[in-house]
């Protein structure tokens, strides 16, 4: 396990590049019980500030911040991050499918999430709060998000609210156990892309989901709409269905579901 305590850690994968000129030490790097290791290997970053080396705290804090931001974007495909501490970070955008997750509370105000669909990467725990713009944008690539927080700043005008998540075409997103409130929509699927919704709680919006441009596959199970207008918006080329899920909400409202979307209520 690696510590990050400072804004000082660099990964240089020293082991490696020792590797590529000893032929006894790739042998054992590339070893199964070796690969088993790497796999389960985790990088902990941390808040914590001191007042050492002459630098203020809340300097010293910007500068842990800057290098977290550096190190999530430049983590490599599968890698493992836990983020420890009550950490808020302005805008982090993710480059490569990771897992990422935090033990205390940390709040993004914007997160992009970019990858190649090779690998499905998951965000796990967080917080997210914004009023103006998206929390979270899946620009590409497969991720889950699991047991994370969406909400507005502002619960009182929630219907002014933007999305908090927007899906952008051909990305893929799965939704579990997530709470999201006080918004316009929960999802705004701006292109056709692939969503999946599993035991999420949904209050206070507008409506659910909202695709209107081009359609999509959209799937959601076992979640509950509470305080809401309706649960979807869509596009008439939206594929998918809806089962097992409690609604406190009209399903469309005055629109004609999707030839292609099967609405299965509740019994």
């Amino acid at each position: 396990m690696l510590t990050c305590q400072t804004a000082t850690l660099r990964c240089t994968r020293l082991l490696h590049r020792l590797s590529s000129v000893c032929t006894t030490l790739r042998y054992v790097l590339n070893a199964d019980e070796a690969r088993v290791v790497w796999n389960a290997s985790e990088l902990t970053l941390r808040s914590e500030t001191t007042e050492d080396d002459g630098v203020q705290p809340v300097e010293k804090k910007e500068s842990t911040l800057v290098n977290m931001m550096k190190i999530l974007r430049r983590a490599p495909i599968g890698a493992r991050i836990f983020l420890v501490g009550n950490i808020t970070l302005p805008e982090l955008t993710l480059c490569a499918p990771i897992y990422l997750s935090t033990r205390d509370q940390v709040d993004i105000t914007r997160l992009v999430l970019a990858g190649d669909g090779v690998m499905q990467g998951t965000i796990e725990g967080l917080h997210f709060n914004n009023w103006d713009a998206d929390s979270v944008r899946v620009q590409s690539g497969s991720w889950r998000m699991l047991r994370c927080y969406l909400a507005s700043l502002y619960p009182r005008r929630a219907a002014l609210a933007t999305s908090p998540i927007v899906m952008m075409h051909g990305s893929h997103l799965s939704l579990h156990e997530c709470h999201v409130q006080h918004c316009k929509h929960a999802v705004h699927v701006l292109e056709p892309a692939d969503l999946q919704m599993i035991s999420c709680l949904f209050q206070d919006l507008n409506a659910g989901v909202r695709s209107v441009c081009g359609g999509g596959d959209i799937r959601v199970e076992g979640c509950t709409f509470y305080d809401t207008k309706r649960a979807f918006h869509f596009d008439p080329h939206v594929r998918g269905y809806a089962r097992s899920n409690t609604m406190q909400c009209e399903p469309f409202g005055d629109v004609e579901p999707p030839e292609h979307f099967h609405f299965i209520p509740q019994l």
